[in-house]
């Protein structure tokens, strides 16, 4: 029994915290989860009442390297600011926390309102300078162990996108053969589709009446799951932001980039840490690859889209866009909040000026008609 427990710590709650980092893990090693539930039992052990044990295991799936993004763990801080707690349980530090963040707002609240943290093994006061310098130094080891997994999964990574093996996700009409070398699928339906699209945008003027005219011709897309090498197909319907994927797509000119997309942070107002992906620029590619795989159309044509492309977005100040006249002054600015697309005016006869997401209400009556949504 340690003698750092003291009564009135017992007649707070004894938190057991249980997470593990991504669904995989969830789904194919429930030891984990079974091991870190028997930390009920060390709470028992310690003369905890069982009423006054809480198992907190919201955030199954949930990596603990990125700060605020846990919202059972949140929990767990305001509870112990509310002073509910009086020890939180963790199997080890890597379980409550991989981020200095999170580590530091624990341990300073449990410091402050003098909760205990307790592992399989050991129980800590973070008011005691010994114990705060051995968690510090935990929390610590645990980040630096992120950071060294990561490097070296990045450094396999890099080295495998240099020999252009690297496929995160499978293009429309290609499979990948033996987990690396891309191909042309061999369903010649599938071929076929993904040609007919690229020689029908040559005589489009955007990607709006390329979308029009798949919908007039009843002509649907192929689509592989998101897992798998890309021979499994769906057949659905398509939609604007599928055809601006594919058409911005270098790899259907046979051209292999890396790193084809960039992972940007974002801190919200509200204070929470928010990662987004968008498209890489030509300039930030480090792996160039030409010639690399079976293509659907040319270098030339590849550029002649994106040229194509970028003349037509209207949320460029710099680009052509279509001609528009009337005195609406949000036209081409204003977005619909359900569905993120660029919204219509509409003009009144009475001189009033009106907003309507006639596309993507389009889109949604297809889909609630056919039952599905489109690719």
């Amino acid at each position: 029994m340690s003698e750092k427990i003291k009564p009135q710590h017992r007649q707070r709650l004894a938190v057991v915290y249980i997470r593990q980092s991504s669904p995989g893990q969830v789904k194919n090693h429930p030891e984990s989860y079974r091991i870190q539930k028997r930390l009920t039992k060390r709470a028992a052990s310690l003369d905890w009442p069982e009423e006054k044990i809480k198992v907190i295991e919201g955030d199954q799936g949930t990596s603990a390297s990125r700060p605020q993004t846990r919202d059972a763990f949140d929990m767990v801080l305001q509870m112990v600011r509310d002073q509910q707690v009086g020890i939180v349980f963790g199997f080890n530090v890597a379980r409550l926390a991989r981020n200095s963040l999170d580590w530091n707002l624990l341990t300073h609240w449990c410091a402050i309102h003098n909760t205990l943290i307790g592992d399989q093994r050991e129980i800590y006061d973070p008011r005691l300078s010994q114990d705060s310098f051995v968690l510090g130094i935990q929390g610590v080891l645990a980040v630096q162990q992120v950071d060294a997994i990561r490097e070296q999964l990045r450094a396999a990574l890099d080295e495998k996108a240099l020999r252009g093996e690297l496929h995160h996700g499978v293009p429309r009409g290609y499979v990948v053969v033996e987990g690396k070398h891309l191909r042309k699928h061999p369903h010649r339906r599938v071929q076929r589709a993904m040609e007919r699209l690229f020689k029908k945008f040559e005589t489009c003027s955007s990607v709006s009446e390329l979308l029009s005219w798949l919908w007039k011709k009843g002509i649907d897309l192929p689509r592989s799951p998101a897992q798998g090498d890309g021979t499994k197909v769906e057949w659905v319907e398509a939609n604007y932001q599928c055809l601006l994927d594919v058409l911005k797509n270098p790899k259907y000119a046979g051209i292999y980039v890396y790193p084809r997309c960039q992972q940007e942070t974002n801190v919200l107002p509200c204070g929470t840490v928010q990662k987004t992906r968008r498209l890489s620029r030509p300039d930030e590619w480090q792996v160039v690859l030409k010639d690399h795989h079976p293509a659907y159309i040319t270098a030339q044509q590849y550029a002649s889209n994106q040229q194509k492309i970028a003349m037509n977005a209207q949320r460029y100040a710099s680009s052509r866009g279509a001609v528009n006249r009337g005195s609406s002054l949000l036209a081409g600015l204003i977005k619909c909040r359900r569905c993120d697309r660029v919204m219509q005016v509409h003009y009144r006869s009475t001189g009033r000026v009106s907003y309507d997401c006639r596309n993507g209400r389009r889109q949604r009556d297809r889909w609630q008609q056919n039952g599905t949504r489109g690719c």
